[in-house]
């Protein structure tokens, strides 16, 4: 499959209080947002991109009309943890790119592929609008932490990511 390559807090959200006022979020139909998440941030990425009601909000367009739409567009996430595989994986409806190594201490060998299946067999079935929405990438010989090691960001993650994104957010 064309996707899937080889190439490396609080699990969840803050409740809303009734006595907070919800702001109105005014927006362009055009306007897409993307997300990533490294290590425990990789989970709460996996999970915007779950398309449940709570992580969904009310937009209004310059137009005046309302639409409720998914919070992101889709996610990017690089050697996430805490994942629960394969139940937050088959959640997934926006596009996800997963980066990971092949040396990862937190996911394994074997959570990996179950990941890889999973995004496979949405892939083949055209996932929520059509066509390929979701990779992942192992990259060879990297361990967990590889996206920030040595104190900053590895910049070469999102030469991955980049292409794939624009793509999935068209």
């Amino acid at each position: 499959m064309r996707a899937i390559r080889t190439s490396s807090l609080s699990p969840s959200p803050p409740p809303s209080s009734p006595d907070q006022p919800q702001l109105p979020i005014t927006t362009s139909p055009t306007t897409k947002l993307a997300c990533a998440g490294f290590c425990w941030g990789g989970l709460h990425a996996v999970r915007l991109t779950h398309g449940t009601a709570e992580y969904k909000v009310e937009v209004t367009a310059l137009d005046g009309t309302t639409e409720v739409v998914p919070l992101v567009d889709c996610a990017f996430v690089a050697h996430p943890t805490w994942l629960q595989i394969p139940d937050d994986i088959e959640k997934v409806v926006q596009p996800l790119s997963v980066a990971n190594g092949d040396n990862d201490g937190q996911m394994g060998r074997e959570g990996m592929k179950a990941l890889m299946e999973v995004l496979e067999v949405k892939n083949e079935n055209g996932g929520e609008g059509g066509g390929t929405r979701h990779e992942a990438v192992v990259y060879e010989g990297a361990r967990h932490g590889f996206a920030g090691e040595f104190g900053s960001f590895s910049p070469w993650v999102f030469q991955s990511f980049l292409p794939w994104g624009e793509g999935a957010v068209g």
